[in-house]
């Protein structure tokens, strides 16, 4: 599969190749494309790439060493003291003052596993860094998913002072996919996001899909049997990420069904407050869950209503759609499941539809494709459960976006654009706050516009009708 995107991040690393110092950490959950990156950045340039494994020090020492001789151009059988093992001190230095031409990097990647191998690993790399590989001029990446490791990584201030810069990769944006995937149908892209997400190793399953028919059956072929690429690949992900696997797969099972507070999902799952919020914090880190507020609401003692909800599409379709009949699946009963797919994939799509449009409008407003320039972009609801799917404000220019997603097979007609303008004027806390404000609306759709619709958008002001990344409108 091509590389896909990550334009800025290749810049980063560029930048930081050319700077005399170049100490890089990449982190980011698993799957999400840190070595493939780095590996991209390296095309023609002269580097020693070494994976560790999850084995003992040692061993990884003496894969490391080995490795290291064959960069020379040399064997390590020919070294007179082949049977001793080097310190990592001594490899360290051997490979930076080892004269080379082009400039030199190196890499480690799951630099996860020696910090678990050696409780003095960190300390070890550090001081490789501070004597020898800044002295000699030697760009240094460490590659690691966001993990307890990294967390206890971070929490070594001596250690993370010498990083000069940290990467923090995340999954691809689907503007981003749109622009660099090889064939750029919306509806193709937009089943694939909201199954695979923005994680390249997961979309390629789906390569040759190209309808509808075509995605449900690489689901059912992946999602629904037990010898599928997918079955257990979530669990394996918490596996290697978490402990109290119950605690986090309750969790996740509670978000993925709707519960949206800490405290509804401690009365359905029996645990404590305390344990499902520290939970939370913790799938918020591994990039699992996300907080969201609404864009304007008046504040209660203080404090904003906090919804909380799956980040990851894999992760949230894995929960809604594989879970619940886990078991059924293994026994090779696949009834239910999918069933439940044919039901209720389009009310699940349609929630990545509404953050796929607000990528999608926040980077046409950067871009000056709409007539308004927002600060700030997101969804907005209260509670009176009067929702809007994205409100976006434009201070300089008193002006305010409010957004209506809707994936469905139907035109998006007139009325309902009218009963939407209808619905925006009528919650009191946006007339409030945003009295002179200009308003500019704006209707996201996978589907072609009703003709009445789309006339009425071309001849008036402030109306921008999405089709896909197709914009209509008088402004444009």
């Amino acid at each position: 599969m091509q590389f896909i995107g990550r334009k800025k991040e290749l810049k980063l690393l560029d930048k930081a190749w050319h700077s005399e110092d170049a100490f890089v950490m990449i982190s980011g959950r698993r799957c999400v494309g840190k070595t493939a990156l780095v590996r991209e950045f390296l095309k023609n340039r002269n580097a020693l790439f070494f994976t560790a494994q999850n084995v003992s020090d040692k061993m990884n020492r003496v894969a490391f060493e080995t490795m290291l001789y064959d960069h020379m151009g040399v064997s390590r059988s020919d070294s007179p003291d082949y049977k001793n093992v080097m310190s990592w001190k001594d490899a360290f230095r051997l490979y930076a003052e080892t004269a080379e031409t082009g400039g030199k990097v190196l890499v480690v990647d799951n630099f996860d596993f020696l910090m678990a191998a050696n409780e003095d690993f960190v300390k070890i790399f550090k001081n490789a860094w501070q004597q020898v590989f800044s002295v000699y001029g030697v760009m240094v990446i460490i590659i690691m998913p966001s993990c307890a490791s990294l967390l206890e990584l971070a929490m070594k201030k001596s250690f993370m002072d010498n990083i000069t810069r940290h990467i923090d990769l995340k999954p691809v944006g689907y503007v981003e996919m749109m622009r660099d995937m090889p064939h750029n149908d919306f509806n193709q892209l937009m089943f694939l996001f909201s199954v695979a997400g923005g994680i390249p190793k997961y979309w390629q399953p789906f390569a040759a899909c190209i309808d509808d028919k075509n995605f449900r059956r690489a689901i059912e072929k992946n999602f629904f049997d037990i010898h599928g690429g997918f079955y257990q690949e979530v669990p394996y992900l918490l596996q290697n990420d978490v402990w109290d696997m119950h605690v986090y797969q309750s969790t996740l099972l509670g978000l993925a069904a709707g519960l949206t507070s800490p405290e509804d999902i401690a009365e359905v799952t029996g645990f404590k407050l305390s344990q499902v919020e520290n939970t939370i914090k913790n799938l918020i880190l591994l990039g699992y869950v996300e907080k969201s507020t609404s864009v304007v609401e008046k504040r209660l003692f203080g404090r904003k209503t906090i919804l909380y909800r799956i980040k990851d599409p894999m992760v949230a379709f894995w929960f809604t759609f594989v879970a619940p009949f886990y078991d059924e699946i293994k026994q090779g009963r696949t009834g239910r499941a999918k069933k439940k797919l044919k039901t209720h994939f389009a009310e699940y799509i349609q929630y990545w539809f509404r953050r796929v449009a607000t990528d999608i409008f926040m980077t046409a407003s950067r871009q000056g494709s709409v007539p308004i320039h927002c600060g700030e972009v997101g969804e907005y609801f209260n509670r009176h459960h009067e929702g809007i799917d994205i409100l976006g404000i434009d201070v300089d220019n008193r002006k305010i976006f409010l957004g209506d997603c809707n994936y469905s097979n139907q035109p998006y007609t007139m009325d309902k654009f009218e009963q939407f303008v209808s619905h925006c004027e009528n919650i009191k806390e946006i007339k409030r706050n945003f009295k002179n404000y200009e308003r500019v609306y704006g209707i996201f759709s996978a589907y072609p516009f009703d003709k009445e619709l789309l006339d009425f958008a071309l001849i008036t002001k402030n109306v921008l009708l999405f089709n896909g990344i197709t914009i209509y409108s008088l402004n444009s």
